[in-house]
């Protein structure tokens, strides 16, 4: 997490909102939008009271959970709603939501090459409440193999566009609509048929129905070429990422579960950002540079030998290997979080050692933090807004920050 928000993370309800509000939109933003999610209880307190500013960070944050995403798409303010439009991970039921809380006419945001939308933003602007986005849409909608479930976002379109503006909308839609291949152009045909029906639109609609199971969602999943279905093609482009942001009912998870044990899914990393994902499904995070604990092993000679390398990186914390071996140290239990805190200068620098961290190796960074800023900064508002603007530059140790904050807050 960003080093600051480790530091606020530890303020009192109160002071978070207060500190939260007089804080630089910059800074705030840089606070709570990078270096991983900020703490459980900074999270909860922007959930729970914060400001428009303190939320927009959260949903520009890109490791934020779907629970998060979640608790913001609930009635978001256009402000949230806009830049949870641009979260790459965001599930379709969060993105609908925050579309439509915005005025009539909004585009989703994404431009490709040729200066038309994105494909995401073709998926998802077929659920505009505003007839003239959903044309747009269709008309920048190829069904093709490039597409996937493209016949289906086709249809869900023409069932909106009628709904808003009638069978004459969706007949002009329909003419603009690029050239497709065969025998997706089927989907085409039935819906020019459906426009020559009494009750096409009902018919349009249950034909939706019938393509948006979770057995229909699995088997365009598996249709997902295999370059696309590992982690590394997360980006928001990805074609597993469309299947799931092309309609789908609820996902039945127990249905998953059992396909899965029968025969591991592909493209399952999407299913992460999924709400209710079963802990079961999920794929775990790669990449992160925390150490492990045990990477050591049991030698007490390697284990001195790892200690006296980490006091030492302590008085000379300039660099990222310095970094590493106290993280090394720290995750073995050869050196404390106070021991950092108290030795390691920049202060910045030694907040930021616990980046990545969790479970116990984080609450005794937090339980840390908690007890310096307890008697120094306390409940006092200015010396917690000098301690974090201080921070990027400040060349001592954390005590050391904290006491001048509260001297030149007076």
């Amino acid at each position: 997490m960003h080093p600051g928000a480790l530091l606020l993370g530890q303020a009192p309800w109160p002071v978070m909102g207060a500190v939260l509000e007089r804080l630089d939109a910059n800074a705030c933003h840089d606070l709570i939008a990078s270096g991983g999610l900020p703490t459980g209880a900074l999270v909860a307190y922007i959930l729970a009271h914060g400001h428009d500013e303190a939320r927009v960070a959260l949903a520009a944050n890109p490791v934020a959970t779907p629970d998060i995403l979640g608790r913001l798409a609930e009635e978001p303010s256009p402000p949230v709603a806009r830049q949870l439009l641009h979260h790459p991970y965001a599930c379709r039921e969060f993105l609908v939501s925050a579309l439509h809380a915005l005025p009539p006419g909004t585009r989703v945001p994404g431009t490709g090459e040729g200066g038309g939308p994105t494909q995401r933003a073709v998926y998802l602007q077929i659920e505009a409440p505003d007839a003239g986005a959903i044309a747009d849409a269709l008309a920048a909608l190829h069904v093709e193999r490039t597409f996937p479930a493209a016949g289906l976002v086709l249809l869900r379109g023409c069932v909106n566009l009628w709904r808003l503006a009638g069978r004459d909308a969706v007949a002009a839609a329909l003419r603009t609509v690029p050239l497709v291949e065969r025998p997706r152009a089927a989907v085409l045909e039935s819906v020019a048929d459906a426009l020559e029906h009494p009750h096409g639109l009902h018919r349009l609609d249950l034909a939706v129905g019938r393509l948006t199971g979770t057995r229909e969602l699995l088997r365009r999943l598996d249709a997902v070429p295999k370059r696309q279905r590992d982690a590394r093609a997360r980006e928001s482009g990805g074609m597993a990422r469309l299947v799931m942001l092309a309609p789908h009912e609820p996902l039945d998870w127990d249905l998953i579960m059992r396909t899965h044990a029968d025969s591991p899914l592909p493209g399952l990393f999407v299913l992460n950002d999924e709400p209710g994902c079963p802990p079961e499904l999920a794929t775990p995070a790669t990449g992160s540079s925390w150490a492990p604990a045990g990477v050591l092993g049991r030698s007490r000679n390697r284990r001195r030998e790892a200690r006296t390398e980490a006091l030492t990186a302590l008085r000379d914390f300039g660099s990222q290997e310095s970094v590493r071996r106290v993280q090394i140290a720290y995750a073995a239990g050869l050196i404390t979080a106070r021991t950092i805190f108290d030795a390691a200068m920049p202060a910045v620098r030694a907040l930021s050692v616990f980046y990545g961290a969790s479970g116990r190796h984080l609450n005794e960074a937090r339980s840390a933090v908690s007890t310096l800023t307890r008697p120094t900064l306390g409940t006092h508002v200015e010396a917690w807004i000098v301690a974090l603007t201080l921070l990027p530059e400040f060349a001592g140790t954390v005590p050391e920050l904290l006491a001048t904050a509260r001297a030149a807050a007076g």
